[in-house]
């Protein structure tokens, strides 16, 4: 059938095919792969897909490092020392095996890892031993605290032992008796000495700070006064002798002190008479807006009984661990006797 040239149908196809044409011309042209263009695409489709797989699983091998960790932890633990000894080298043989199990590891980091293991568990098995070994004094030590160190005879005199540990408010006070508290304000800073005593009802026992004033303590956008957090401290006589003015000199440091004032301070504490088997009981307490750190002296300084002059000792501390003997007292959002801080 031939076109008629006045068809009315012409003019609308000319118009769609002008159409077609434009939008061709904004399209860019797509490139074909070659094959071996198309082969490197798909490896590295292959590649990616295992980098990330599908899912994470609990292999054996996480296990094994999960048991070597535990194992570390209980040979921290105040323990027999054949015990920690034993909890360390499982840990170590736990975790290097977890380690060099991991195939999809690169070589070099499974080696620095198990070196890195071994070498930090063989430095906590040096100080879990020498943590067990007798203390020996040393020769810059006072004279008479190093003869009374070595020689048993003195040493059953003067075994004083200090031991502090995490305590909460409020202090219970029994009834008819005193509670002793170290409290750190500026009070404690410029005196040097002295403990607030906290006298309890003759009838029954009672607390301090009292529960109706702890509990109404909080104002409403502070959930928790974290200066609650105190040290309970018992230095007992373990010794044969009565004591007399047994007294210890604590060194306080202020994260931020006052404007104008030392960042550290000394802080006596005396108990007066210490007999023997007797406890002198005293807590620390911070009642400023500022962290201390409190650090217990290496010794202390008392007259035995039927001498005159005083002499200084080797304090008996429990041997732990090395940061034992500092003390951290966080902040305190109450005052609670009202004496300033700064």
């Amino acid at each position: 059938m031939s076109k008629r040239k006045g068809s009315p149908l012409r003019p609308a196809m000319d118009r769609a095919a002008e159409r077609v044409l434009a939008s061709s011309r904004h399209q860019q042209p797509t490139q074909q792969k070659s094959p071996e263009q198309a082969e490197t695409y798909m490896d590295t489709l292959d590649t990616e897909s295992i980098k990330q797989p599908a899912g994470t699983k609990f292999k054996w091998q996480d296990a094994l490092g999960v048991v070597g960790f535990l194992a570390g932890i209980g040979g921290m633990q105040d323990l027999p020392l054949t015990f920690r000894i034993s909890c360390y080298v499982a840990c170590a043989v736990c975790l290097c095996s977890s380690f060099s199990s991991h195939k999809n590891w690169p070589v070099r980091r499974r080696w620095m890892l198990g070196g890195g293991v071994s070498v930090f568990m063989i430095i906590l098995i040096f100080f879990a031993v020498r943590a067990k070994e007798p203390y020996i004094p040393s020769a810059e030590e006072n004279a008479s605290a190093t003869a009374s160190a070595l020689a048993g005879k003195e040493n059953s005199k003067t075994a004083v032992e200090l031991e502090c540990y995490w305590d909460h408010l409020p202090i219970p006070v029994p009834a008819g008796k005193l509670a002793h508290v170290m409290l750190l304000n500026r009070k404690a800073r410029t005196s040097g000495m002295g403990l607030f005593d906290v006298l309890g009802d003759n009838a029954k026992n009672s607390s301090w700070p009292a529960k109706s004033q702890l509990n109404a303590a909080y104002p409403k956008k502070a959930p928790h006064n974290y200066g609650e957090t105190i040290y309970h401290c018992d230095l007992s006589n373990q010794g044969n002798t009565k004591l007399f003015d047994v007294a210890l000199t604590f060194r306080l440091n202020y994260a931020t002190p006052p404007p104008g004032e030392k960042q550290e301070y000394p802080y006596e504490v005396v108990a007066n008479p210490l007999p023997p088997g007797d406890t002198f009981t005293f807590y620390v307490v911070n009642e400023c807006p500022t962290a201390v750190v409190l650090i217990q002296p290496e010794q202390y300084s008392a007259r035995i009984l039927g001498e005159n002059q005083r002499q200084r000792f080797r304090l008996l501390r429990p041997h732990r661990n090395p940061a034992e003997p500092i003390m951290p007292l966080f902040p305190s959002s109450v005052d609670w006797t009202g004496e300033p801080c700064n």
